[in-house]
């Protein structure tokens, strides 16, 4: 007689009841809606470091803290599905960008003319973006780089 059987039987089946709930649970956030990101979005560096002539802002001949105090604007202009279109700007210039929502509906990937820019919502009215910037762009004559992060919060 085989007295272990019934508790390895209630032991598989709680393991597989716990991987079904899981796994309903992963489905149901894939599935999720797209955010509707249309609109704009504005805010300041929370930091980061600067290095040549990026076009938006003073050159600098050698690598420096970003001056956190310039409002940036993120606007996206138009949306299809996980498409987005719009601009990347500072006060000093605008650039056009397009990008992209991942599937998990939080994680954003934008890219402009001379930029790559990773998103992540933080709610439908916040989201934090990380760009890096190596090269410079077609005005800047090249030998910049950038890598900063910023809190951007809808208008």
């Amino acid at each position: 007689m085989n007295i272990g059987a019934p508790k390895f039987y209630r032991m598989a089946i709680a393991a597989a009841a716990a991987a079904l709930a899981f796994a309903s649970q992963v489905g149901a956030f894939a599935q999720g809606d797209v955010p509707d990101l249309t609109g704009t979005w504005s805010g300041q560096g929370t930091g980061g470091v600067v290095f040549g002539n990026l076009g938006h802002q003073e050159a600098a001949s050698e690598p420096r803290f970003k001056d956190r105090s310039v409002t940036w604007t993120l606007t996206i202009e138009r949306q299809e599905g996980t498409g987005l279109i719009g601009t990347w700007a500072s006060p000093n210039a605008t650039e056009r960008l397009i990008g992209v929502v991942r599937a998990d509906n939080k994680t954003i990937n934008l890219v402009d003319e001379d930029t790559y820019f990773d998103a992540t919502l933080q709610s439908d009215s916040e989201m934090e973006v990380c760009l890096r910037e190596t090269g410079g762009g077609r005005e800047t004559g090249g030998g910049s780089m950038v890598a900063t992060c910023y809190i951007m919060r809808r208008q």
